[in-house]
């Protein structure tokens, strides 16, 4: 009998032109999650407001708006008196009542478990980590992509996860396309500016604690990893070193060696050299290529090298073949990047002497660069205690110095060790 009632309730209601009004009552409550509120009549037509009125039992002309709660209180003068409106609408929709909010949370309990099984699957491993500080913090990138294509989403991180977990060891170095290849198959699966590329950087950058801001920064930051662009454009700049070949000179250099002039040196160039070495057994290493010429000038037969800021895998190719009989001296920039390169030079290379580290050179050397809070909080740890008091007034002066404006002090060092 009940199941009959309900069956005459969704007939009548079918019949006799209620559709419009009870989508307007579907959508409504999925939005609230319960009956209540108004919605328009604005979309029913002048047939469909008499209906409505003749059900209501009163006129509605004119009446802008009608609430589910005063809907369902009609009901109680009416043979469907037993039914709430839920009921009959879900009757009505075939069980079809979706709230908006409990949609909102599945869609959200899903996407969670999504991260939370991937960030479970690379445990224990940089991608991991930088993950589960993603889903922590700032995750709007990844969100953005999950809301896109979950599945493109899925092959993208476990691309990125592959060639991050598997990063060049310390004494390798590996060309872009290359590396990609082998991590994924695609040698141009890490093109510049790619969202695959972006994706992977982002990673490098939380393992590297760096931020990169532009093309060459994030060169830089490859290079940190031992990924290179090209073996070519790869270099580090030196003079007055010999190079040999086996048990031969390597004529090219001997040649720049005799007119006195710098020569750049390719990843190509340095893995056809054997050794390195030099006839005072001194090598003096600057940050910046400004200085080269003025020190040539004065010191010709002094050997040096020239990083160009970050050291890249052709420096490091040079210093690792270079006769370990030779001292190595390095002088730098006073800000935090610069800082950071003595230090990791120091820890890496631990006969290698920093030189003009002092405070009265720093404040020689300052410039009008104010250093952000962010930028000089990368000198918080060091390991090299030739750089501690001056990383303290560095963070309390909260300027730059620069090599350029020291290099009289300079001058004077190399002229007393050699």
């Amino acid at each position: 009998m009940v199941m009959k009632i309900m069956h005459d309730c969704i007939n009548y209601f079918k019949n006799n032109n209620f559709e419009k009004l009870f989508c307007l009552f579907k959508e409504r409550y999925e939005s609230l999650g319960k009956i209540g509120g108004n919605v328009s009549l604005k979309t029913l037509n002048s047939f469909e407001l008499e209906v409505l009125s003749s059900f209501l039992g009163k006129q509605i002309n004119g009446k802008k708006m009608i609430g589910l709660l005063e809907f369902e209180h009609s009901l109680l003068s009416t043979k469907f008196k037993e039914y709430s409106l839920y009921e009959i609408l879900m009757n009505y929709f075939d069980n079809k009542l979706i709230i908006k909010k409990e949609v909102r949370l599945n869609k959200l309990n899903m996407r969670n478990i999504f991260f939370e099984e991937k960030v479970e699957l690379y445990c224990s491993t940089a991608f991991g980590n930088w993950l589960e500080f993603c889903l922590n913090n700032d995750n709007s990138k990844l969100n953005k992509y999950y809301n896109s294509d979950k599945e493109k989403l899925e092959i993208l991180l476990d691309n990125v996860a592959k060639c991050t977990n598997n990063l060049p060891k310390e004494d390798e170095s590996v060309e872009l396309a290359i590396f990609a290849a082998n991590n994924t198959g695609d040698p141009h699966y890490l093109d510049i500016d790619t969202k695959e590329f972006n994706l992977f950087i982002n990673v490098l950058e939380f393992i590297f604690e760096d931020n990169t801001n532009s093309r060459n920064s994030k060169i830089e930051l490859l290079n940190k990893a031992n990924i290179i662009m090209d073996a070519t454009s790869n270099f580090v700049t030196i003079y007055n070193l010999k190079a040999m070949i086996n048990s031969e000179k390597h004529q090219g250099i001997e040649h720049f060696n005799s007119l006195n002039e710098p020569v750049n040196l390719s990843l190509t160039n340095i893995e056809k050299i054997t050794s390195f070495d030099t006839d005072n057994k001194k090598v003096f290493i600057f940050e910046n290529p400004s200085l080269l010429n003025r020190l040539i000038h004065i010191f010709p037969d002094v050997s040096f090298i020239v990083t160009r800021g970050i050291p890249n895998f052709a420096f490091y190719s040079v210093l690792k073949k270079l006769d370990y009989s030779n001292t190595i001296f390095y002088n730098g920039d006073f800000d935090p990047e610069g800082i950071l390169i003595a230090d990791k030079l120091k820890q890496k290379y631990p006969r290698l002497v920093l030189f003009n580290y002092s405070a009265n050179l720093y404040m020689k050397s300052i410039s009008n660069k104010r250093l952000t809070f962010s930028r000089l909080k990368k000198i918080s740890v060091l390991n090299s205690k030739e750089l501690i008091d001056i990383c303290k007034i560095m963070c309390d002066c909260k300027y730059c110095g620069y090599q350029e404006k020291i290099i009289e002090e300079i001058i004077d060092y190399i002229s007393k060790v050699n």
